[in-house]
């Protein structure tokens, strides 16, 4: 099995080992992750992106099982494979004048629930995206140890603010930026307005740390710093729970890979997700 902790090339068909204990098999792609976020691997017409979710159970500490880690607002056909069960969906998008074609499973075992999308822009590769939906795998994973920000992790977040918050413009937006909403319409700005290019991470992963923020403040979570084998990485949790997100890279792989975005709606869509998990006792 090959483990792929940053970036790099598969130059033959090979298992990789993600996290959380999912394995997922894939033909020679490049693949990326930066910073602890969302997993990505790609071929010349086709991109796989991956985002995975550990709870440490229900308020009791009881294991949440498969079933009860997929919402029962879930579409899509019933799907299962190695050590986990889901459901799929293919959706349609209008991206540069072509269809493009998005296959998505949410994949669910104890504890755990892992989102993949593949996308293709052949009707013909529908076979080989559910090959690769059915490629993964689930075996217990890597243990990760959660504890506070470091002083220094404080200041380099606090660097990265600094960095957005140059562009607010007169004393009202500044006020409105107080609120989860108007660090989300910072944000929106930013985006429809293309004031960063794609090579600009530094810049685009400052927009993930104001996501992060408005999770924060909206949801009631708090930073938190994680380590596992693949490193330490900033990321927020709700209290109490195993329930993480990455907000780092939420929003520069999308656009490093020249994907159309919404924040509002990117945010909405994830703070459903956590809600979801936090009524079933994660």
């Amino acid at each position: 099995m090959t483990r792929t902790p940053m970036s790099g090339t598969l130059n033959e068909r090979a298992r990789v080992q993600l996290w959380g204990g999912w394995t997922l098999e894939l033909p020679p792609c490049q693949y990326e992750r930066k910073d602890g976020g969302p997993w990505s691997a790609w071929g010349d017409d086709w991109t796989v992106n991956i985002h995975i979710i550990e709870v440490a159970g229900d308020s009791a500490g009881k294991p949440l099982s498969a079933e009860k880690m997929l919402s029962a607002s879930d579409r899509g056909k019933q799907i299962s494979g190695s050590g986990w069960i889901g459901r799929a969906e293919i959706v349609v998008e209008r991206v540069d004048d072509r269809d493009v074609y998005r296959l998505g499973g949410r994949l669910a075992a104890e504890n755990t629930l892992m989102s993949c999308w593949v996308s293709y822009v052949q009707k013909e590769q529908h076979a080989f995206a559910e090959e690769l939906i059915g490629g993964v795998a689930h075996l217990p994973g890597d243990v990760q140890r959660m504890t506070a920000l470091t002083a220094e992790d404080e200041d380099r977040l606090a660097e990265q603010r600094t960095t957005l918050e140059q562009y607010l413009g007169d004393e009202r937006s500044k006020e409105s930026y107080k609120t989860a909403a108007g660090k989300l319409a910072l944000l929106h700005a930013l985006v429809e307005q293309r004031i960063f290019q794609r090579t600009q991470t530094y810049e685009l992963q400052s927009m993930g740390v104001i996501m992060g923020d408005t999770f924060v403040q909206e949801l009631g979570m708090e930073w938190v710093l994680v380590e596992d084998s693949y490193g330490r990485d900033a990321a927020v949790r709700v209290p109490g729970t195993s329930i993480l997100i990455y907000p780092l890279t939420l929003i520069s792989k999308r656009i490093e890979k020249g994907e159309q975005i919404d924040v509002f709606d990117l945010f909405n869509g994830i703070a459903h997700e956590v809600e979801t998990l936090k009524k079933q006792g994660a």
